[in-house]
C-alpha cells in the first residue's frame, strides 16, 4: 500500500509506499499529536470518509494536505498519482 498526498494547491505525490494500514493510522495519530503540541489552535488533523485523513494549518495560504492510502497498483504515470 501506498499514501498519496493531495494538496490544495493542486500537487500531489507519493509520500510513501510500501507501508500497511497501521502504519497509516499511526501517521495520523503521531501528525495529531504533532499539530496538538505545536498549534493546537492553528493546526489540525481530522479523519475524512474511508482511508483518508486531512492536515489543516491555518498559517499557511496552501494549509491543507489530504493523506490517502492507496493500494500498491494505484496508477502514477510519470510519478504522480491520479
Amino acid at each position: 500500500m501506498m499514501i498519496v498526498t493531495y494538496c490544495c494547491d493542486g500537487m500531489k505525490s507519493v509520500a510513501d509506499d510500501d507501508v500497511t494500514m497501521r502504519d497509516f493510522w499511526m501517521l495520523f495519530r503521531a501528525l495529531k499529536k504533532r499539530c496538538e503540541a505545536d498549534a493546537p489552535d492553528q493546526t489540525y488533523v481530522y479523519r475524512t470518509a474511508g482511508n483518508s485523513f486531512e492536515l489543516v494549518d491555518e498559517r499557511l495560504a496552501a494549509g491543507s494536505t489530504q493523506y490517502v492510502a492507496r493500494p500498491d497498483n494505484w496508477p502514477t504515470p510519470h510519478g504522480e498519482p491520479v
